[in-house]
């Protein structure tokens, strides 16, 4: 599949598909969980990593009111922050990836539910800062991951066409926010997520490093651009 054919820009994902974070996050959210009188499975926390804190309160533990929501999506940070960010690294070739999308004339951005307090450390801790910029944080728009306001947002800015995108993500908040968003998805199973368990997912990889590799062995020829008219690597 010509996956990269007439695409102009890639948005990827960060915990679960730049980074392996998803572990340390389940870890985070039931230690604070717990702590606050809720007891949750980390197998069930862990496959809601990916989803925006306010979502994700709502499936782990029902619906609570906004400022306790806030008071512990707050916590939570904090904790990650200070007793989890520890754990986390980068995946093989993730910062490869992004130099190999790049060199082949793609506009390359962010995509996370991550807020800009957790997303920026995260990104340090990963050797992935520096790699990144012109961000849109998930805290700048109204609807978090599997809404499509993130990354409609950044297509907005850029002034992109839906068609022209796509997404890479490894679990189904990702699938179906880019779905509503109208932009394609590759989904990585490098998270909590098998890929028949990705809906709306144009191809599947077992990871970034997969990735990276397949678009390594491709090389750009001169029949070969996207819609700006510069070369690309199809994978």
């Amino acid at each position: 599949m010509n996956c990269l054919h007439g695409k102009t820009t890639v948005l990827l994902d960060l915990d679960g598909t730049l980074v392996d974070s998803v572990e340390p996050h389940a870890r985070s959210w039931k230690e604070v969980l717990q702590a606050n009188g809720f007891e949750v499975e980390l197998s069930k926390l862990r496959r809601l990593i990916g989803m925006g804190g306010d979502k994700m309160l709502q499936e782990a533990v029902g619906s609570l009111a906004d400022d306790r929501v806030e008071a512990l999506t707050q916590e939570r940070s904090q904790h990650f922050r200070s007793k989890q960010i520890r754990d986390v690294c980068a995946f093989p070739k993730a910062d490869r990836l992004v130099d190999l999308l790049r060199e082949r004339g793609l506009v390359v951005r962010l995509a996370t539910a991550a807020s800009a307090k957790d997303r920026d450390p995260l990104l340090e801790q990963g050797g992935l800062d520096g790699k990144f910029d012109d961000f849109i944080s998930s805290d700048e728009v109204e609807g978090s991951k599997p809404e499509p306001d993130l990354i409609k947002a950044i297509l907005d800015k850029l002034g992109v066409n839906p068609s022209e995108c796509l997404l890479v993500g490894d679990s189904p908040f990702d699938a179906e926010a880019a779905h509503r968003a109208g932009v394609e998805f590759i989904g990585v199973e490098s998270g909590a997520y098998t890929g028949d368990e990705l809906p709306h997912t144009d191809r599947v990889f077992k990871s970034i490093t997969e990735l990276a590799e397949a678009l390594e062995s491709v090389q750009p020829d001169s029949d070969t651009h996207n819609q700006r008219g510069e070369k690309v690597a199809w994978i």
